[in-house]
């Protein structure tokens, strides 16, 4: 029980001190602003009957939150929750209470991953009543379908975990963690995800599988907008060549919080003051 209520401390307090990041609350206000801006510019723009419902909100959700938003301040948050103390050489004075280092970086993962999850989820609802509320003429008069809601928001909570680990190992083995974590989304994911399936390397990112996640779950009809952008670059390949997206999705997550977990339990960091 005295493990169980020291992670719970170490989330309390690195769940407290997310909401605390000011990153985290700047991109809140904007997503907001979005949320609340777009329905407008819909209605008064009247090209609502040029565009699909779930094309408009899955879409821009999928780009601007689960493939943008989402990995670079999960990535950030993590970084920042594990390498605070080492960046002003305080981590020395957190690591002699009497709480293991494990304890301390699985309760700051997993605050960081909560913290993501609901945060992102409740922008993706608030987006999607913002949108549902006004009767607007969308094309084929259909209206917004939950399912599209569900599927992203259970992404969001798929994906969190997985990129803040990423940012958790960045955090402890590196001296400048949020650009590597950048190097990690906008480079390596990048090719990796289009690479072909043969090379094994897609596994070793959160894009791909999330992407085959959503394309699963949501399961948009072909030929219209989401479908397409969830397709990407696997269009040219069998579906049968990929890996099963959950499974990709739990081993990479593992492996990465192993990785951090490994280095921020052995790893002596500088304690000495900056003269």
């Amino acid at each position: 029980m005295t493990g169980l209520r020291q992670l719970l401390e170490a989330m309390r307090e690195a769940f407290a001190a997310s909401l605390r990041n000011r990153l985290l609350l700047v991109a809140l206000l904007g997503a907001l602003l979005v949320s609340l801006v777009a329905p407008l510019l819909v209605a008064a723009r009247g090209f609502a009957s040029e565009v699909l419902a779930d094309d408009f909100f899955g879409v821009g959700a999928y780009l601007l939150g689960l493939q943008g938003g989402l990995p670079l301040l999960a990535c950030a948050l993590g970084a920042d929750l594990v390498h605070r103390e080492i960046a002003d050489r305080s981590a020395t004075h957190v690591f002699v209470r009497p709480v293991p280092r494990a304890t301390l970086l699985l309760g700051r993962w997993l605050a960081g991953s909560l913290c993501i999850a609901v945060l992102l989820g409740l922008l993706l609802a608030l987006a999607w009543l913002a949108l549902s509320i006004p009767e607007l003429d969308w094309r084929r008069r259909e209206p917004l379908h939950p399912a599209v809601l569900r599927g992203l928001a259970l992404g969001a909570a798929l994906a969190a975990p997985a990129y803040v680990a990423v940012g958790c190992v960045a955090g402890a083995v590196f001296r400048r963690p949020v650009v590597w974590s950048v190097v990690f989304v906008l480079g390596w994911e990048v090719i990796a995800s289009n690479s072909p399936p043969q090379a094994g390397v897609r596994v070793w990112t959160v894009a791909d599988p999330l992407r085959r996640f959503l394309l699963g779950t949501i399961a948009p009809p072909e030929g219209d907008g989401l479908h397409s952008v969830l397709l990407g670059s696997a269009r040219r390949f069998d579906p049968a060549e990929f890996p099963d997206p959950l499974r990709s999705l739990a081993w990479f997550t593992a492996i990465a919080l192993a990785v951090a977990l490994l280095v921020y339990t052995r790893r002596e960091y500088d304690s000495r003051s900056r003269d």
